[in-house]
């Protein structure tokens, strides 16, 4: 009886493990999911969780109106999250390359916006944390835009 109950509590802690995302690549697109999903004040709090360090202070330093504006009032849809490479650096430190595919509303037009990223994650408080994100390379089309040689 003992056995079958460990069993199963083994079983549930993996299960519970594998979606709160134990590994550096599920913490960065679980934040990047949440970020183009925030829909008020507590995506602040919930932001501020999966971040440490710079990213953290950085984060922290905004005021109301600039955490609205990126977050919450932006007119961004989330396309797709491409991991390019994990290099692990250290048991408690790996860096991140990634491109971010998304769209937003400028002036009245679409936008899509391709950005290849490098972030550098470290393990501290038995979970996974963005310590530092840098942008690598960004791309920008404009559709149906029309250019004139």
């Amino acid at each position: 009886m003992y056995k079958i109950a460990f069993l199963i509590s083994i079983l549930l802690l993996g299960c519970t493990e594998k979606k709160m995302g134990t590994r550096p690549q599920d913490r960065l697109s679980e934040y990047i999911s949440l970020s183009f999903n925030v829909k008020d004040d507590s995506g602040f709090r919930d932001l501020l969780g999966y971040l440490t360090g710079d990213a953290k202070a950085r984060l922290g330093s905004w005021s109301e109106d600039q955490f609205y504006e990126v977050f919450v009032n932006s007119k961004r849809k989330f396309e797709r999250l491409i991991l390019k490479s994990v290099k692990k650096i250290s048991e408690t430190e790996v860096n991140i390359t990634y491109e971010l595919h998304f769209s937003e509303m400028r002036k009245g037009k679409t936008v899509n916006i391709k950005n290849r990223k490098l972030c550098r994650m470290v393990f501290e408080n038995k979970k996974w944390l963005i310590k530092e994100v840098m942008n690598i390379k960004e791309l920008v089309e404009f559709e149906n835009s029309l250019t004139v040689p």
